[in-house]
């Protein structure tokens, strides 16, 4: 083991180590006026998050491309506000899961 040039792996897991308040998306969508899953349907859609997920895109361009397609249907300035203010929120870590 003393070979490897490092001493482990993380892998961050969504929903495992990395943890988001629920409440955030529909917070700032009703705050901008949008529909309840609104930011989660344009982020998560397979053909906006596969080349996200795969490292195809960085994550700027991800989000470029998630205001991009709310922009077609809420207009450019809510489509940057809705991103930004989700952008803005960290995820905090689980600590149980960090330590085990």
């Amino acid at each position: 083991m003393s070979d490897m040039p490092f001493g482990a792996v993380l892998c961050d897991l969504d929903g495992v180590l990395r943890l988001w308040d629920p409440d955030i998306m529909p917070r700032l969508e009703g705050a901008h006026g949008v529909p309840e899953g609104t930011l989660a349907a344009a982020a998560f859609a397979p053909a906006c998050l596969m080349p996200a997920i795969t490292g195809t895109i960085t994550d700027e361009e991800w989000r470029a491309d998630i205001a991009g397609q709310l922009t077609l249907t809420h207009g450019a300035a809510t489509a940057q506000a809705l991103v930004a203010g989700w952008t803005a929120i960290p995820g905090r870590v689980d600590e149980a899961v960090r330590a085990g």
